[in-house]
């Protein structure tokens, strides 16, 4: 058992773990994108492991059509939420919810 994992669900521990190791990737391989500082996880990732553990929620996830992409005006392969968007936020218009 992982003493420091105590009280929280495996699925949300797997989430966790695997936003640290993109994150680590990411600093690893791209420095030049992160100067000296505090930094959010670039919603790229953040999606990336919500994807990768969309299935162990039984959920599946079809890709955006070029048509639906353009009408959102969001890219096809996201992030589809904007960089400002944080959950729980009550003063921001968040365009995308209803999609999520």
């Amino acid at each position: 058992m992982n003493s420091c994992a105590t009280g929280h669900p495996s699925f949300v521990m797997s989430c966790s773990f695997a936003n640290q190791v993109l994150a680590q990737i990411a600093l690893w391989t791209t420095p030049e994108k992160f100067p000296l500082g505090v930094h959010m996880l670039p919603k790229e990732l953040d999606e990336e492991v919500a994807r990768a553990h969309l299935a162990q929620l039984n959920v599946k996830l079809t890709v955006l059509s070029e048509t639906q992409s353009n009408y959102l005006d969001i890219p096809v392969a996201g992030p589809y939420k904007p960089v400002s968007f944080t959950i729980g936020s009550s003063t921001e218009n968040h365009t995308y919810n209803n999609f999520f």
